[in-house]
């Protein structure tokens, strides 16, 4: 298990990659980046980097993200995605196996996406609840059979 961060990178709005999203893993901030400072100035990141999470199995988290968009996925290789930076934004904040923080969003996101961000990863929670439930509700079912079978056939 090896602590580290993920790293969402977008291409400018307007240009032909716009609506791709990049996931990187850094072992360590940049040296100018500095999470204990309250100046968020964009100059500590690269251009493209809008947004940056502490993990600490950052492989894992990785595999996370990627179960999240595997739908929109483009290239394996490069780990870029079809969707929107709000969404992909929201399959991290809506992480809640794995232990993360945020480290830094871009200040250029505007209340309109942090609203769209949080929407969706409520979404995205609510949908993980439910498929855990169906899951248990599975298992119970799966041991209550194996319960009657297992009486029935001493009888």
């Amino acid at each position: 298990m090896k602590a580290g961060y993920l790293v969402i990178e977008a291409p400018p709005k307007g240009t032909d990659d716009s609506g791709l999203v990049k996931l990187l893993s850094w072992d360590q901030l940049p040296d100018a980046a500095d999470p204990n400072q309250d100046d968020t100035n964009q100059a500590n990141y690269p251009e493209n980097v809008h947004y940056v999470a502490r993990f600490n199995d950052i492989l894992a988290a990785g595999m996370h993200f990627h179960n999240g968009l595997r739908r929109q996925l483009v290239d394996i290789n490069e780990k870029t995605y079809r969707a929107e930076l709000t969404h992909a934004i929201a399959v991290i904040e809506a992480e809640s196996d794995l232990r993360h923080e945020r480290i830094w969003m871009d200040p250029a996101i505007d209340q309109n996406d942090l609203e769209a961000i949080n929407q969706d990863a409520d979404k995205i929670r609510s949908k993980k609840k439910k498929i855990n439930l169906a899951i248990k509700i599975l298992g119970i079912f799966a041991v209550a059979l194996l319960i009657f079978n297992a009486v029935t056939s001493v009888i």
